[in-house]
């Protein structure tokens, strides 16, 4: 759900709907850096995330979030911001995802002229790695990698093996004796 759709009476009835069931709302957020999110089109700010965010913890809610890691125009340094920022945040969980291009859309234009790139697996598996030492344990990581259909999706050419790339997240964390949270 993106966070200007959630207005307090819809708040108030997935509340309802908690106390009967099991609940997880998601939240869309990709980026805390507004200049990107104007550049995504995504027709929504920081802002209004973490004050969605707010008001749905004030009903009890469970939220999870989706970062995206490549996105076009920031550095590694704002990815980690983000990640700072939910790690410090009331979010109960994230969903990370790299970058993919769907077909037919602004982006993929973006790809073919040469003013879009895509991160390459290996630095996308040390930035996850490093995502997950900045987490906190309490913090239930939901997906690690974003998979795509070749009918309808450009690439990276490495998300259509999501299993490849968990298995090489897998073997990095194993190598720096790392886990969630340290």
């Amino acid at each position: 759900t993106r966070p200007d759709c959630l207005p307090d009476n819809i708040l108030d009835l997935l509340a309802e709907y908690d106390r009967k069931t099991f609940v997880w709302l998601e939240v869309g957020l990709q980026t805390i850096h507004d200049r990107t999110l104007d550049l995504i089109n995504r027709g929504h700010s920081a802002s209004e995330f973490f004050d969605a965010l707010e008001r749905a913890k004030k009903r009890n809610l469970k939220v999870a979030t989706h970062l995206i890691f490549g996105l076009p125009g920031e550095t590694e340094e704002e990815m980690f911001k983000t990640v700072q920022k939910i790690a410090h945040s009331s979010v109960d969980g994230v969903k990370i995802h790299q970058l993919c291009v769907y077909k037919g859309t602004p982006m993929e234009r973006d790809l073919l002229n040469g003013s879009l790139t895509f991160l390459e697996e290996e630095k996308y598996v040390q930035m996850v790695c490093d995502a997950l030492e900045m987490l906190p344990p309490h913090q239930v990581i939901m997906r690690l990698v974003a998979e795509g259909s070749r009918k309808d999706v450009v690439g990276p050419e490495w998300c259509f093996d999501k299993r490849h790339t968990m298995d090489m997240i897998d073997r990095e964390m194993e190598r720096r004796g790392t886990s969630q949270g340290s």
